[in-house]
């Protein structure tokens, strides 16, 4: 057998969609360029499609972000950023790659030129619901770059308030002398966050580098041994050869698998257990893989309650692309709302609409029974506005109308916060009978990370 390319997890730098982010995006980005020796012509064009990329979703989508990072091949390497939004989607594509076209109410501005000058481009987006923009530049022009494409990709993000993310990838690809391909590809999931998490995945990363075995199961076997000592991990190694058409398994622990084929998904099952402390009795499982069939795996970051129908026209996409669109729609949890005769929160959606979330409870200190808490999605995107009734009660004002009107005004607000909270303000005027307190927090989950409030 013939080794071939390996790729793995390397550092992503994420940046939310701000007011700062084109600024910090080309100097993030020109920092990588200098860093594989990029020339300064070349520079300046990763420069212009990085700010074209970062001006987009600033101006017109409703939340994102930008993934920055280097990818590798042979002694070849490449900027490679992914542009992810949630909403509101662009309705035709080709009139947006059109050099100076300008959707008014979409994304559309400069992505010919990110096209244009990009060694590699794949979009995909679904109106309604988000886009998802991959470019890649190679540091020595664009010459047989096609070869050095991998065919694996994947993205990591450590949770909130860490720096270093517990979960990594790492795949490798052997050819057998009749020109059979098999790519065997390991992700791990350290236990918990942070620091100690990170040791164990990149003790497992190691593991695999150097792993001996062939099988799935006989990896996964080698990377127990190396992180006894360790946290432990949930671990799942998967190896794939599309030209006998099939995905062979062998997981241990909350790695979610999954098979395209025939435009359905098939999953793959893990075995309970903890990689380098309570290893079960290893079992591999095989599923079809057809042609244009690929292969998803996730840690449980992300639900797996996702439907390949969700996602029409991805999965023939980049891997790359594929992982972007995947994150940056995950589904971000659950609000558990609790209130005591008051005003209910208002919820404003990623597409503009508001709703109130529940009516108020009764009053506190009466012995009256207390209501179960409400349990409503947090939707990437979405603001829930906390108010007192000193901002919308009005003499001589129907109760019924200032809420109204307060919904109206908030649907028509910017989506900074700051700004949203100064136009209400302006917008409904104090009484001077009653003190009024106003909160906004916005639920930006999978391509923003955290949850931002004013």
């Amino acid at each position: 057998m013939t080794a071939l390319p390996l790729w793995e997890a390397g550092h992503v730098t994420w940046l939310r969609v701000d007011v700062a982010l084109p600024a910090a995006a080309r100097r993030e980005a020109a920092a990588l360029a200098h860093r594989v020796g990029m020339s300064p012509v070349r520079v300046s064009e990763v420069e212009l499609a990085i700010t074209e990329a970062a001006t987009n979703p600033q101006r017109h989508a409703v939340d994102g972000a930008l993934a920055l990072r280097l990818v590798t091949a042979d002694d070849r390497a490449a900027v490679e950023f992914l542009s992810l939004d949630t909403g509101p989607g662009l309705p035709d594509v080709a009139a947006a790659l059109a050099d100076r076209s300008s959707t008014g109410g979409t994304l559309g501005v400069g992505l010919g030129a990110i096209h244009r000058l990009a060694d590699t481009f794949d979009i995909h987006s679904r109106p309604g619901h988000g886009t998802a923009i991959l470019a890649l530049f190679w540091n020595n022009g664009r010459e047989a770059v096609a070869p050095l494409e991998p065919h694996v990709a994947g993205l990591t993000q450590p949770i909130s308030g860490e720096q270093v993310c517990g979960d990594t990838w790492s795949a490798r690809s052997q050819s057998s002398p009749d020109g059979n391909r098999t790519t065997t590809v390991m992700m791990c999931d350290g236990l918990g966050h942070g620091p100690m998490a990170e040791l164990a995945s990149r003790r497992a990363r190691d593991a695999f580098h150097a792993a001996r075995g062939d099988r799935p199961q006989d990896i996964v076997r080698e990377l127990h041994n190396a992180l006894k000592g360790t946290r432990g991990a949930a671990i799942a190694v998967a190896a794939v050869n599309t030209a006998q058409g099939r995905a062979e398994l062998c997981g241990v622990g909350n790695i979610s698998a999954f098979a395209t084929a025939d435009g359905k998904r098939h999953a793959m099952v893990s075995m309970p257990g903890i990689v380098g402390h309570q290893l079960p009795s290893l079992r591999t499982f095989t599923t079809p893989l057809g042609p244009e069939g690929i292969l998803v795996m996730h840690s449980d970051g992300l639900s797996d309650r996702w439907s390949v129908h969700d996602y029409p026209g991805l999965f023939s996409r980049h891997p790359a692309l594929v992982a972007g669109q995947l994150l940056a729609e995950r589904e971000t949890g659950t609000l558990h709302i609790a209130n005591a005769s008051h005003l209910p929160p208002l919820i404003r959606r990623p597409d503009g609409s508001t709703h109130w979330a529940e009516e108020p409870g009764p009053l506190l200190g009466l012995g009256l029974p207390q209501p179960p808490a409400t349990t409503i999605p947090s939707e990437p995107g979405s603001v829930m506005l906390l108010i007192t009734d000193g901002l919308i009660e009005r003499p001589g004002t129907d109760l019924d109308r200032s809420l109204d009107q307060l919904a109206s005004t908030v649907r028509a607000c910017p989506r900074s916060l700051e700004d949203l909270c100064d136009t209400i303000l302006a917008a409904s005027p104090p009484n001077g009978s009653d003190d009024i307190a106003l909160m906004a927090i916005r639920f930006t989950g999978g391509a923003g990370g955290t949850r931002d409030a004013a």
